[in-house]
């Protein structure tokens, strides 16, 4: 079973939570010797009971129940009543989900907001927090960055850190400057729908430019 403890020295299980996340696996080889049935099993989950082609009315309705799930419910303290994927601690409004013909393909949920002062002890301890919780489900990474020093992040810039591809399932984890804060997402998507949406968006940009030949 799994545990964490929070600040009021409360120990709660979060196996349950994990199970209908990121099923458990002790294997780290599980990802290899499992491809092709760990593929088709997974390759439509997204998160919790959310799956891709998901409408936006079933999205929300289930973002509700996953949200109430993942909270402490035993914790005293406002901060441990935030929403977690093991000791992940990610905002209870922080989602962001995009639609291909109302039916979900893309997935950022939004890490709690850590302030310049603190980058370089929370960042690193959110991203692996959550790498920890993924590498238990999907094996280790399919490729991996170094954290960015806070003193080269450009302003409103996405950093990847971490990524995994199961399937056409792509999950990265990435560092997010927004302002004065920072943010550890995770980001869940169908990686064939979101390379047709982006090359049809590069396709009417380049339409528009030639559209546009000869109006100056």
């Amino acid at each position: 079973m799994l545990f964490s403890k929070c600040q009021n020295n409360k120990t709660i299980d979060l196996s349950n939570i994990l199970e209908d996340t990121l099923t458990i696996s002790d294997n780290q080889d599980y990802k290899k010797s499992n491809q092709n049935i760990f593929t088709s099993q997974q390759k439509n989950k997204i998160i919790g009971t959310i799956k891709f082609g998901d409408s936006k009315k079933v999205f929300d309705k289930k973002k509700a129940e996953f949200i109430k799930k993942s909270k402490n419910k035993d914790s005293e303290i406002l901060i441990d009543n935030d929403p977690r994927l093991g000791n992940y601690i990610f905002s209870e409004v922080g989602m962001v989900d995009l639609y291909d013909d109302d039916k979900i393909y893309w997935l950022r949920i939004i890490g709690r907001p850590i302030q310049w002062e603190d980058y370089n002890s929370l960042i690193p301890d959110q991203i692996n927090a959550l790498k920890e919780v993924i590498v238990q489900q999907y094996g280790n990474t399919d490729d991996e960055h170094e954290v960015i020093d806070r003193l080269n992040i450009e302003e409103g810039y996405n950093y990847n850190v971490y990524g995994w591809n199961i399937g056409n399932k792509r999950l990265e984890i990435q560092v997010v400057e927004k302002g004065y804060y920072y943010y550890v997402d995770l980001l869940i998507f169908d990686s064939e729908v979101n390379n047709r949406i982006e090359k049809q968006l590069d396709e009417k940009k380049s339409k528009n430019t030639a559209d546009a030949k000869g109006a100056l």
